[in-house]
């Protein structure tokens, strides 16, 4: 029987460890089983030892050994009971407190009133408390929030019967104030409802979300503020251009527009159709560098055309291709380019004519001294055609300028031919006589080179055309004009009689030899004078560079 009445029990506690426990109704059940079993074990166990013992001393003896037995069992039951429920309360208590002190987030045991009974180690690390500094006490004596903030807390406590994610600023014992949300749920402990409070600490949420906003009115305002229409834009799939996304506020005043109308219009629709073209130059050239710049107009809201130097940009935001775009409205640079052209064509053609006049006097000279030389005795005239050659040779070079394209550098291959071809006019060389070769590159040189060379060739010819074939005697003459990297080379060479070995260009006595040394030394050149089956000079050299003018 009490095998019976152990298997009884021992069902109701395997019972209750499978099902949630409900205290009242189980201790119940197992103290009414105990009644009933026991009640029926004594009447049940008396009987059958008055039937079957008739000795007096022998049933006393087993009703004692009975009773002993009963009470061992009812003994050893209620230990491993006990045992077993008070074992059961202490890991979960043990897991209650490692829960409670291993969360992340601050939780704190109240009174209903708001005194402290216990906080988690993650309350005690945002606040900087002691455990022993806030037990028995609430927030408010502790300062960490104010009446005002427990007030609003409880009417919505009160309102709702529970308390979820309110946000509030808390005081933490450095002074530092710390952002969090407050969960609150009511509980029973011990017959009496107590509050436990879930404090999430969102401070650096706060503040990241602080900075962010911030951040982004900084650059709205960088954004907003600068001097050049600045826009965003969708591109399609097929690489068009999407619509605007956004739009600054110097684009939404340049363009007339108000910011709504633009969100709903794409790039394309404030280019004319006569400019359309020229984005579309640059489509592949934005698939391939995702960037471009070019010039381009925009038509505002009232039909007014801008001129702008637009640069692009195409990344990707959120996933997704667009293009950033900045547009500098030119209209003032266009005008001052305008303006600066039309002064640069009057300088120009002021310069043109001043090359002209220059170029008319010195034909002029030249025409004079013609006149002057055909009039006196042999030895003046040909001093007066020396000096004749020589300003042509200036003349010549200012022609030239007045006729070529950028009025700063002449073409010596034209200016060599025409110059050496006026020589052989000017001392009446008859050119079956005296063969002339040329093989002139075509170079463009600068004035500040192409009169002291001219000069320099004038001389050579002069003197040759003069001394190199006496008594009409036939010849050759060849000049050359080459470049050599950064270097020219210039070759003037003759088969006459040949200069004398005695005559160098720093003994001359004569003006022609002592110019063209003086030349030489002006353009920096190196001369060779090669005195073989004729003449030869070589002068090699450097283009000079142009001195700027004050």
């Amino acid at each position: 029987m009490e095998y019976f009445f152990v298997l009884i029990l021992g069902s109701i506690m395997k019972k209750s460890e499978n099902n949630r426990i409900n205290p009242r109704f189980d201790a119940f059940k197992i103290a009414v089983i105990y009644v009933i079993v026991s009640i029926i074990w004594i009447i049940s166990s008396d009987q059958i030892l008055a039937i079957s013992i008739s000795n007096p001393q022998l049933s006393l003896w087993i009703a004692s050994a009975k009773g002993i037995l009963f009470v061992t069992l009812t003994t050893i039951l209620i230990y491993i009971l006990v045992y077993h429920n008070l074992s059961s309360i202490k890991e979960s208590e043990e897991r209650f407190f490692k829960a409670f002190n291993s969360n992340p987030i601050s939780i704190v045991l109240t009174k209903i009133d708001g005194e402290i009974i216990d906080v988690n180690d993650s309350y005690l690390s945002m606040t900087g408390f002691k455990k022993s500094e806030v037990l028995g006490k609430n927030a408010i004596d502790l300062n960490i929030t104010t009446s005002e903030t427990r007030q609003k807390v409880m009417m919505e406590y009160k309102k709702q019967g529970f308390i979820k994610d309110f946000e509030s600023e808390i005081n933490v014992k450095s002074g530092e104030k710390r952002i969090v949300l407050t969960t609150i749920e009511s509980i029973t402990l011990e017959g009496k409802k107590h509050n436990l409070n879930f404090l999430y600490d969102i401070t650096e949420r706060e503040n990241v979300k602080t900075m962010l906003v911030e951040s982004e009115e900084k650059y709205r305002e960088i954004f907003n503020k600068a001097n050049d229409m600045i826009s965003l834009n969708k591109i399609n799939e097929d690489q068009s251009a999407g619509n605007f996304i956004e739009i600054n506020d110097v684009g939404v005043k340049r363009l007339g527009y108000s910011r709504d109308e633009i969100l709903n219009m794409n790039p394309l629709e404030i280019i004319p159709l006569d400019s359309q073209d020229i984005m579309f130059k640059y489509v592949s050239q934005l698939e391939k560098t995702r960037h471009a710049k070019f010039d381009i107009a925009y038509i505002t809201k009232n039909g007014k055309k801008i001129p702008t130097e637009v640069s692009i940009h195409i990344f990707k935001l959120r996933g997704y291709p667009v293009a950033l775009t900045v547009s500098r409205d030119i209209t003032d640079r266009k005008k001052a380019e305008i303006q600066m052209k039309k002064s640069l064509n009057e300088k120009e053609t002021l310069l043109r004519e001043i090359h002209h006049r220059v170029n008319n006097n010195l034909q002029v000279i030249s025409s004079l001294l013609n006149l002057q030389a055909y009039s006196e005795e042999k030895k003046s005239r040909d001093t007066l055609l020396v000096t004749q050659s020589r300003i042509k040779s200036m003349a010549m070079i200012h022609e030239k300028l007045y006729k070529s394209p950028d009025l700063t550098h002449i073409n010596m291959k034209k200016y060599i031919e025409t110059f050496i071809s006026d020589l052989f006019y000017l001392y009446q060389t008859d050119r079956d006589i005296i063969q002339l070769n040329m093989d002139i590159e075509d170079i463009e040189m600068g004035i500040e080179t192409a009169i002291p060379l001219g000069l320099i060739i004038n001389e050579v010819i002069v003197n040759t055309l003069k001394h190199a074939f006496p008594d009409e005697i036939s010849g050759n003459i060849e000049i050359s004009f080459k470049s050599q990297g950064e270097y020219f080379l210039l070759t003037m060479e003759d088969d006459g009689i040949g200069l004398p070995d005695n005559i160098t260009l720093q003994s001359a006595q004569t003006l022609g030899l002592q110019l063209v040394n003086n030349l030489i030394t002006q353009l920096d050149a190196d001369l060779e004078i090669i005195r073989s089956k004729g003449t030869k000079f070589k002068i090699t050299f450097k283009e000079l560079k142009y001195n700027k003018r004050i």
